[in-house]
């Protein structure tokens, strides 16, 4: 049951997790940040990265 669990968490959570860190990453540099706040001005490109971090609409 543990098991199962752990791959259920990994399969829905641990992308999520990763990209929120690479995004963070980006934040804690200055090109890094304005790069990602011009990105966010393109709709389909923040609700990307919205998705990333957040998952699907369920």
């Amino acid at each position: 049951m543990e098991e199962d669990y752990r791959k259920e968490w990994q399969s829905k959570f641990s992308g999520r997790l990763l990209a929120g860190r690479y995004l963070q990453n980006f934040f804690h540099h200055k090109l890094g940040a304005q790069l990602l706040v011009q990105a966010a001005r393109f709709p389909h490109l923040a609700q990307w990265m919205v998705r990333q971090t957040h998952g699907a609409e369920l």
